[in-house]
């Protein structure tokens, strides 16, 4: 049996992917493909954190409150036994075994960890491909910045200006295909280009099938998640995150939640940009990178259109006030708990 490893990166329809992949898990069941359940339904985000640093905090391991090192050690464990109860109960009938992740990227962030998770694998798949999307560097941050905004978190830029050895090697795809090509070999990694042009049918999903020789058709439409946030809506989030950011009550993030809940349905729309000269800095930063990636796994001088008229000449800051009357209407609609505000 071949495993498919599909591992993000993120922000470039992962979700999509795994949803279609559990939606319709009969189906591919019946061509012979069986998409993992016991690594998580939808996203198969167990793995990955299951080969992390012991020092590595991780949201997924603090919601199932693995806070000592042994607790994370017995979980652990006890999750590497019924996954591989599961990949072997799997290989009895299956052709395929797909796992997805965008976690991989965000996490096994070291070429150590990565070859841990192949010492794993190996011993129960007859081969393994890895999937990896590839997207802008600026477009992928910009969808970032929605995310840690809806995560409760307060950036200072849209884009960041300073960043951490972490984010460095987060944003930089060299050196994710090369820890990955020594991980599990080069030949086994198949990198794709997150763009209408660069997709077949210029759909994540069905690029993703046919790059993973997964027979199925017709492919089922899967309902969009994380709506993109409006400018004003990211404005609102800014300013509450702000103000609520000392507060790790149960009652504070079960408040935020609903906020963001309300701006999805109320305020979805395009996100705030930043200025041209701000996007082309970011992004000048990571283009030697992704010319070597150019040419080392595409055949070709540059990875992407380097264009950015789609960002403004100038910020507009308009949407700082409408988030503060996005707010005020949640709470007055909430009942006017005022002293949230």
């Amino acid at each position: 049996m071949r495993c498919v490893l599909h591992i993000g990166t993120e922000k470039t329809g992962s979700t999509a992917i795994q949803q279609y992949l559990y939606a319709n898990r009969e189906e591919l069941r019946k061509v012979g493909v069986c998409k993992s359940l016991s690594a998580g339904n939808i996203n198969n985000r167990a793995l990955p954190a299951a080969f992390i640093p012991d020092n590595m905090a991780d949201d997924f391991l603090k919601a199932r409150e693995l806070v000592s090192l042994q607790q994370r050690h017995n979980w652990k464990a006890q999750f590497l036994r019924d996954f591989t109860a599961e990949i072997r109960s799997a290989s009895e009938w299956a052709d395929v075994f797909v796992i997805s992740s965008e976690h991989f990227h965000s996490r096994l962030l070291h070429i150590d960890k990565v070859t841990a998770l192949h010492e794993f694998l190996a011993p129960l798949c007859d081969d393994i491909t890895i999937i990896c999307y590839l997207r802008r560097q600026d477009q992928m941050a910009l969808s970032l910045y929605s995310q840690v905004l809806r995560a409760g978190y307060v950036p200072q830029t849209i884009l960041p200006t300073q960043w951490t050895e972490e984010q460095d090697i987060y944003f930089d795809f060299e050196r994710l295909l090369d820890r990955w090509a020594q991980g599990f070999g080069e030949n086994n990694c198949v990198p794709r280009i997150y763009s209408r042009t660069d997709l077949v049918n210029g759909d994540v999903v069905a690029d993703f099938l046919q790059t993973a020789a997964i027979c199925i058709s017709p492919i089922a439409t899967t309902a969009k998640s994380n709506p993109a946030l409006s400018a004003a809506a990211q404005a609102a989030l800014l300013q509450v995150n702000a103000r609520l950011q000392n507060d790790d009550s149960a009652t504070t993030r079960s408040l935020r939640a609903k906020f963001v809940k309300y701006l999805e349905e109320i305020s979805a729309g395009a996100g705030a940009l930043p200025t041209r000269a701000e996007a082309s800095t970011f992004y000048s930063a990571f283009k030697p990178s992704n010319n070597a990636v150019a040419r080392r796994w595409f055949g070709r001088d540059e990875l992407f259109d380097s264009g950015f008229l789609e960002y403004p000449e100038t910020a507009d800051n308009h949407a700082i006030e409408e988030g503060v009357d996005l707010w005020e209407q949640f709470i007055s609609q909430e009942g006017g708990d005022t002293q949230q505000r």
